[in-house]
């Protein structure tokens, strides 16, 4: 059997070396190039269809699972208008199945965090207090201080925003580095975060920042001032004057 299998790959190599490189070296390098195109197009097409039908299958995940956890707000947390009112044992059954879900999967973590933040984000009253400590109950703030750390711009400015809607306020030291992050949108929800976290050092962004915010960019830090219920308001005049003064000295440099 190994014999037959050897003699039909010389056979083949035979047949492939008598059928091309008996051609001219430009057919020989057409054909190369057409076969390597062939494979460039297979695996292309391949990794659209995979794509594609992972997006598919992920939106439908996603869609369960947000079902399932707005069933569960909406039966429970939901009901009360603050921790006292709700039962004790309702209250911890509520947050072992809310992290049941938060264990299933990474889609199950995201919606959490996503709807959460969002009633937080558009509900008044007590409810926000149980809501923010349902959120914290489950550690959901690790994963959106995980985001801070991922390699893509647009997942860090995500984490920021999260811990803006949620107000961590804890979360500060973890934001500092993000400052002289390369990507300006990332340093703009940056300095967000810490004006409406309220930190001392909330404005040094405006001794430090070179580049031109643009209005979309002042726009956010306006929201976020406005936002901000006890935010300091430094000394601007002592801040454009310090950059007026750095202006010159590099201009008669």
């Amino acid at each position: 059997m190994q014999n037959n299998f050897d003699l039909s790959g010389k056979l083949c190599l035979s047949i492939l070396k008598t059928n091309l490189f008996n051609y001219p070296l430009l057919i020989q390098i057409a054909v190369i190039v057409s076969i390597l195109a062939v494979i460039a197009i297979f695996f292309t097409l391949t990794y659209i269809i995979y794509n594609r039908t992972k997006r598919q299958s992920d939106q439908r995940k996603t869609y369960e699972a947000e079902n399932q956890i707005l069933e569960e707000l909406n039966d429970h947390l939901l009901m009360y208008d603050s921790i006292e009112e709700m039962p004790e044992n309702e209250l911890q059954e509520t947050v072992k199945k809310l992290n049941e879900f938060k264990n299933r999967s990474v889609i199950f973590q995201n919606v959490l965090v996503r709807l959460l933040i969002y009633f937080k984000h558009n509900l008044t009253g007590n409810i926000t207090r149980l809501i923010t400590a349902t959120y914290f109950n489950l550690k959901l703030n690790e994963i959106t201080l995980s985001k801070l750390k991922s390699v893509f711009w647009f997942t860090k400015a995500q984490g920021l925003k999260e811990l803006q809607d949620i107000n961590d306020y804890n979360s500060a030291d973890t934001i500092q580095p993000l400052l002289v992050n390369k990507n300006l949108d990332v340093r703009v929800e940056a300095y967000a975060a810490l004006l409406k976290l309220q930190t001392n050092s909330s404005f040094n962004f405006l001794k430090n920042e070179e580049e031109e915010l643009s209005n979309w960019h002042q726009i956010l830090l306006f929201d976020a001032i406005t936002k901000s219920e006890h935010a300091v308001v430094p000394n601007f005049a002592f801040l454009l004057l310090n950059n007026i003064f750095l202006y010159d000295k590099i201009k008669q440099q």
